[in-house]
């Protein structure tokens, strides 16, 4: 069956579960008095914002939609009552380097320039390995024995290189500079390694920016998509990213990447017609988790593709442009480093459209999402052995096994958070709390067991850690109000829900979240909501003044420290930036709390009015 097949398949069970409720006598709908009470409470979770045409709007789907106004009174007590925080702000910035006018356009980039750029060969290859380890475990963007090939026949005598393969070279060694293990050194608040990166795309950028697009080759899909990899990775105008995934699936399907491409007949290549397929696959993953973090139904709703899913077979199963056989699928069950592409396109069809569904402006009943939580439960349960949660994996298997679970397991939080908020004026939504509960501590329990293995590249490419971070304080938070039930109370007890458990996850997760900030010198916002929401939440459970002004002192001593760090590390000469994207000043503290959910923008997201140069 064909994704878009599936698609249809999945909108005509909806239409018939809908006119069956009907012609039976149920309503679907909410009462009047009880519709406008929740429609009340769900516009909390969207943010729009702004005055006339200078407005935001993030839908319910993006991660600062789990914030609740209680935490914004506790952060501000917070701040309050530690003055010393404007001091060390105010020393950071005298780190920071003037910032470049966006509006400038970079000059053209020439062979010499993106030759200048390579580092010596010895830096490089540790680099490229790295690429080659993490991020094509899942992307499927380069064909490896290809990309060393040319590497080997390039690397004595750049002057023969090509462009396109320098640029592609930069792309990757900028995806995981910052993962690397290089010694940490700052200018300002951002790392040396991410100025090196943000060098690197942004020479990679204007050379592509520049070239012809009459003679296209696979390397303007592959630039194009590591463009996208390597600015997220890299926290570079972190506005921008949901629009220039849009902009890449259409320049995809400009190209007719969404049709299979068998279509072409005699005029491709089997090697051609493999990496189409996984080029789109790509394409389509990235601007469907960048849509649903931005509060946007995927523009891919409604959209006919019939590419098939990527082969389940290593690069070495096919090996160039000039060879004719087809490439030999492996069974489901078997790892090969395209098997996430291969297993992940299977659930396609139901993301775009829950994407859709959770960015409605109507909210759903009980029993709708219900419905769609069977089905995907019924995706969880048929994902191949290797990739189950809480299976034993290989190293080589486990971004791929994490990434398969969490992509799915984070509907569960977006579908059951609006009626987990209700569950004090409704007991038959304590199961919606409990199912938050329970879907954040596997998400978080997957990060963990990544961090372990210091593999970085998920928590730094998506928002899921902190997504999941936060539903289980908020439910934390809400399990302790007066309104909620004996179940969710009792829940607490529960052997994987313990409270104990609960606050161990959390330490853990900022542990992982304080080495991805000092890597990059960004993501303090998120650092420090988290430990804000963290020590909210333990107030709460040690009610005694003491331990909540504790509390708070923790949650600022938290982020105190990693600034103190980045102080004591600042490059003297630091970097030469001319020409690069500007550092921008990420300090999270001075807020406006006048409207509850006005701070989460300004303070939460970097929305602070000023032009994003980073």
């Amino acid at each position: 069956m064909t994704m878009h097949m599936r698609m249809q398949t999945y909108q005509i069970e909806q239409l018939e579960r809908r006119l069956a409720e009907l012609e039976n006598g149920k309503s679907v709908a909410r009462t009047p008095s009880g519709q406008e009470e929740t429609h009340e409470r769900e516009v909390e979770t969207r943010i729009f914002r702004g005055k006339s045409f200078k407005t935001q709007f993030y839908g319910a789907t993006h991660p600062g939609s789990i914030i609740f106004p209680e935490l914004g009174t506790f952060m501000k007590e917070a701040i309050g009552h530690h003055s010393h925080l404007k001091r060390v702000r105010d020393g950071l910035k005298v780190f920071k380097p003037k910032q470049n006018d966006p509006s400038i356009i970079p000059a053209a980039i020439n062979h010499l320039d993106l030759v200048s750029l390579l580092p010596p060969r010895d830096v490089c290859r540790p680099l490229l390995e790295l690429y080659f380890g993490t991020i094509e475990k899942t992307f499927r963007i380069i064909h490896e024995p290809t990309f060393w090939a040319e590497f080997e026949r390039y690397s004595t005598d750049f002057a023969l290189t090509p462009c396109g393969f320098i640029a592609t070279q930069l792309l990757m060694m900028a995806c995981v500079k910052c993962m690397s293990t290089e010694p940490m050194r700052y200018v300002g608040s951002s790392s040396i390694a991410r100025e090196t990166a943000i060098s690197w795309i942004q020479a990679s950028e204007s050379w592509y920016n520049f070239l012809s697009r009459k003679h296209v080759t696979i390397v303007n899909y592959q630039v194009r998509c590591l463009l996208l990899v390597a600015k997220r990775l890299n926290s570079i105008k972190e506005k921008q990213v949901w629009g220039w995934s849009c902009d890449l699936v259409r320049f995809g399907m400009s190209a007719g990447l969404h049709r299979e491409p068998s279509l072409l007949r005699g005029k491709i290549s089997p090697f051609e017609q493999e990496m189409r397929r996984r080029l789109w696959a790509t394409m389509v993953e990235l601007e469907l988790q960048m849509c649903l973090e931005r509060g946007m139904p995927s523009s891919l709703n409604g959209i006919s593709m019939d590419t098939r899913a990527p082969a389940n077979v290593d690069d070495s199963g096919f090996e160039d442009s000039f060879s004719q056989q087809d490439p030999v699928s492996h069974p489901w069950r078997e790892y090969t480093s395209a098997s996430y592409l291969h297993v992940s396109h299977r659930s396609v069809p139901l993301r775009i459209a829950l994407s859709a569904v959770l960015n409605n402006t109507t909210p759903l009943s009980f029993d709708e999402v219900r419905y769609h939580e069977q089905k995907i439960v019924h995706e969880l349960n048929t994902l191949p052995q290797w990739a189950h949660s809480e299976s034993p994996r290989e190293r080589h298997s486990e971004v791929a096994a994490v990434l398969l679970d969490v992509q799915l397991r984070q509907y569960l939080i977006l579908l059951h958070a609006p009626l987990a908020r209700q569950a004090g004026y409704d007991p038959q939504y304590s199961y919606s709390r409990s199912v938050c509960l329970e879907s954040s501590r596997m998400i978080l329990q997957n990060y963990i067991r990544l961090g372990q293995s210091a593999n970085h590249f998920l928590s730094m490419l998506r928002y899921d850690i902190f997504q999941a971070s936060l539903s289980m304080c908020h439910n934390l938070f809400l399990s302790t109000s007066k309104s909620s039930s004996y179940l969710l109370r009792n829940l607490l007890t529960a052997p994987d829900i313990h409270l104990e458990l609960c606050f161990a996850m959390i330490a853990k997760v900022l542990t992982i979240l304080d080495d991805q900030l000092l890597r990059l010198g960004k993501s303090f916002k998120h650092y420090w909501l988290i430990s804000a929401t963290w020590g909210l939440v333990k107030s709460k459970f040690e009610p005694h003044e003491a331990e909540a002004e504790t509390a708070k002192k923790e949650a600022i001593d938290r982020v105190m420290n990693l600034y103190y760090k980045i102080l004591t590390l600042q490059e003297s000469q630091g970097v030469e930036t001319s020409g690069c994207l500007a550092v921008q000043d990420s300090i999270p503290f001075v807020a406006d709390y006048t409207d509850p959910f006005g701070w989460v923008l300004d303070d939460v997201w970097g929305f602070d009015g000023e032009v994003d140069c980073a």
